[in-house]
């Protein structure tokens, strides 16, 4: 004969209860976040060239709707090492179009239409050399294996022991 336990309706209960719970507050946290930052193919492929990174002009997260600001990024301080082989510098390439990314990504999220991290402020060199070095950590441990043997470079420095 089979025993009932009572405590198995009063857990799920409680199980459910919490689960409503945990989605009103999810529910109240996303209607105080925006995040309009859009990812789609570009019209123009983006292109590395010497020192920087070009494209067509994007989406200003500083400017009213419809304005936009140079696509392009200036990128001397990634491109430091000239003597690189070539795989060196598809993990260089790799790192400042993550930076970039995140970097987009920072000036478009928003709680309560406020920035949560600004990228161009006091920390914008540290958020830079922290995201370089997520992207190398990533290219090292997921990279395709004939591209991920580098000792390279992310943001110009030696990460080579991190």
């Amino acid at each position: 004969m089979a025993m009932y336990d009572d405590n198995v309706d009063e857990d799920a209960e409680a199980d459910d209860a919490a689960a409503e719970e945990r989605e009103v507050i999810q529910r109240a946290a996303s209607d105080r976040v925006s995040y309009d930052l859009h990812f789609k193919r570009a019209e123009t492929p983006r292109v590395f060239d010497v020192y920087e990174l070009t494209g067509d002009d994007i989406d200003d997260a500083f400017n009213p709707p419809g304005e936009r600001s140079a696509g392009s990024w200036d990128c001397p301080h990634f491109f430091s090492m000239m003597d690189m082989n070539e795989n060196a510098w598809f993990q260089e390439f790799f790192s400042v179009a993550v930076t970039e990314a995140v970097h987009e990504s920072l000036e478009w999220f928003r709680v309560d239409g406020r920035l949560v991290i600004n990228p161009h402020g006091k920390n914008q060199d540290a958020i830079m050399l922290e995201t370089a070095a997520f992207a190398r950590e990533l290219w090292r441990k997921y990279g395709k294996a004939e591209y991920s043997d580098v000792q390279g470079t992310c943001y110009g420095q030696d990460l080579s022991k991190a």
